[in-house]
């Protein structure tokens, strides 16, 4: 179903297996279990993971946990040897052990984003779920020092049947402390205690529910609004409200993976699965062995014949896993192609665009690229590019353009004889950050 690419694009750290909550609904394998694992990576353990990062053209990373701030010698310890090795981060974290230093220290290792979580507007309701009194306000005042430092935070609230009413007042409130994007994810269920887990569960009609209030909060508000899991479409049925979540795809072992603390490889951050130790046997072994999240023996019966598999590729594996009993099972919330409404526009840049970019003087910025066995993957160097495959006779374009002065997109399509949708190729490959104007 996918080609196998030489490595993962984006890979998950976990830095530590502890964490200062004890969050009802968390998706780590490893909380609600009798005994917890306690590991956390030493300075060597890291040099060794980047190591292997940089062997393997890892393009990202998200620093996480646990709670990566309760050892934030190695957290930015981290992030400074990515920054070495030009690997962009971002950093996961509740913000609860946030002090004036580790704030200065977020700024100071310039991620491109850091994500939080926020259950609820309601200080109670985050409390308890959180089970620790004054999380919310611990959370809550680390987002505000964040913005006030120029740091671009993104809230993400975990939906349970305990808040699924509370999501559009949650939206209203970060956006009124400054917040410019906000997600609503529907809560995944841990692999090891699902019976404790069910009764927090979402409906599909709850999961509508909260997509309305997306729709709405962005309406209100302006907030930059999705849901950071993959739905199945037939779960979103009207797909074309959601075009920023229907784009989404389950990257588990196609583009990504998860490193844990104690080494171990994962397809994500949810999966109880390992397929090797980075420690001991390299990053690329256990990429190779993911292969069954790439091939498509992963995906159920009941997705095979769907007009919409192409886009949609099936829900979640491992809730599969941990409802149903077997990776190629059916996703819990899947529900039949006859339930998809509408499916999301793939809209063209306008004439107006085209024209505004035939008069635009453009350059190739410093670009991170890998080559794989059908292309590229090249992403641009600076914060929120966006990775993007290309063939090889763009590569050659690129590469030839990047070796000239800055030079108008009209005088380029005249030499190269190039079409409209070259041209429109062009406007997308600018909207990536793979183009800059001058």
């Amino acid at each position: 179903m996918y080609k196998t690419l030489n490595g993962p694009i984006t890979a998950q750290v976990e830095i530590t297996t502890r964490c200062n909550l004890l969050c009802t609904h968390c998706y780590n394998y490893w909380r609600q279990g009798k005994s917890q694992p306690d590991f956390t990576l030493t300075k060597e353990l890291v040099d060794s993971i980047v190591n292997e990062l940089i062997k393997n053209g890892v393009f990202r990373v998200v620093i996480t946990g646990g709670e990566p701030f309760l050892y934030p010698d190695i957290a930015f310890y981290l992030a400074q040897k990515l920054k070495e090795a030009s690997i962009p981060f971002s950093f996961n974290t509740n913000l609860n052990p946030l002090t004036n230093k580790i704030v200065e220290r977020i700024v100071q290792s310039g991620p491109e984003s850091v994500l939080t979580s926020l259950i609820s507007f309601d200080e109670s309701m985050h409390d308890s779920v959180a089970q620790k009194k004054g999380a919310f306000k611990r959370t809550v005042c680390g987002i505000r020092r964040l913005l006030e430092a120029g740091i671009h935070v993104g809230v993400n609230m975990v939906v349970t049947k305990n808040n699924v009413y509370q999501v559009y007042e949650t939206g209203v409130f970060v956006a009124s402390i400054g917040v410019k994007a906000f997600s609503a994810t529907k809560a995944a269920p841990p692999a090891n205690d699902f019976e404790s887990f069910s009764k927090l569960m979402l409906s599909t009609s709850d999961t509508h529910q909260v997509l309305a209030d997306l729709l709405r909060i962005q309406q209100e508000t302006g907030l930059i609004v999705d849901s950071l899991e993959h739905y199945p479409y037939c779960l979103i049925g009207d797909v074309s409200k959601f075009p920023q979540l229907a784009s989404r795809r389950c990257t588990a072992g196609v583009t990504s993976c998860t490193i844990g603390a104690n080494g171990e490889i994962r397809p994500c951050s949810h999966a109880p699965i390992s397929y090797g130790n980075i420690f001991s046997d390299g990053l690329s072994d256990a990429w190779q062995k993911m292969q069954p999240w790439r091939d498509g023996s992963l995906i159920p019966k009941g997705c095979k014949a769907c007009k919409y598999l192409a886009e949609c590729s099936g829900g979640c594996r491992v809730e599969a896993l941990v409802v149903n009993g077997r990776l190629d099972e059916m996703d819990p919330h899947a529900c039949g192609e006859d339930k998809v409404t509408s499916l999301p526009g793939r809209k063209a840049p306008s004439e107006e665009k085209i024209q505004a970019l035939l008069c635009s003087t453009i350059k190739v910025p410093t670009l991170r690229e890998r080559r794989e066995s059908l292309g590229w993957i090249v992403s641009g160097e600076h914060k929120a590019k966006k990775v993007t495959f290309i063939n090889e006779d763009t590569h050659t374009l690129l590469k030839l353009i990047q070796n000239r002065p800055p030079q108008k997109v009209m005088d380029l399509q005249a030499e190269f004889n190039l079409a409209q949708n070259s041209i429109s190729f062009l406007y997308e490959l600018l909207r990536r950050g793979v183009l800059e104007t001058v």
